[in-house]
């Protein structure tokens, strides 16, 4: 059970860093705006400090696996109202910084990679739930290696499919992807 929920958290992580990534590199392309890149890196931060306790409540008070599932929920409605936006505002809108649809889709995606930080607190509780005592330092290092592949691999992907196909795909493929976790982890 560990193994699985490590391996849908992996790819949960992973789609949630590689749109988060692809965002970044998105809006520097198409605004040519170094401030407008911090302002969402900055924004990720502090959105992530400020609902932490909030977050990690849910996980105290759920089930590991339904906090999960909503994590996952939360993250496909946001990263899916992202691509209908995208795919509904000309393209011309999201080439200056003043324009209100390059913040709004920034915010869509930074919901839904917040959304993704419950996932990220309840992966560690599983580690004390579900191995034995003798096993946990192991079991942390693999959690903790997810959390790193998750970061390291994603700006890789991230870059090649937005060079090649561009942010639509890029959140399109995210969708599918946090679908494939959902069922993952319904079963």
């Amino acid at each position: 059970t560990f193994y699985q929920a490590v391996g849908n958290t992996l790819i949960a992580s992973v789609t949630n860093f590689y749109v988060w990534f692809a965002l970044t590199f998105w809006l520097y392309l198409e605004t040519r705006s170094v401030l407008a890149t911090s302002i969402i890196g900055g924004s990720f931060m502090v959105v992530s400090s400020s609902v932490g306790f909030f977050l990690g409540s849910i996980v105290d008070h759920h089930r590991k696996k339904r906090a999960m599932l909503l994590s996952s929920l939360l993250t496909l409605f946001f990263f899916s109202a992202a691509l209908a936006f995208y795919l509904s505002v000309p393209t011309e809108r999201f080439t200056s910084v003043a324009n209100p649809e390059v913040w709004g889709i920034a915010a869509l995606i930074l919901f839904a990679v917040c959304a993704g930080n419950i996932r990220m607190i309840a992966m560690p509780t599983l580690v004390t739930l579900l191995i034995p005592e003798g096993e946990r330092d192991k079991a942390n290092g693999l959690s903790g290696m997810v959390m790193g592949i998750s970061s390291s691999g994603a700006g890789i992907a991230s870059g090649a499919v937005l060079a090649y196909f561009g942010m639509g795909w890029v959140l399109g493929s995210a969708v599918v992807l946090t679908v494939v976790a959902i069922l993952h982890l319904l079963w």
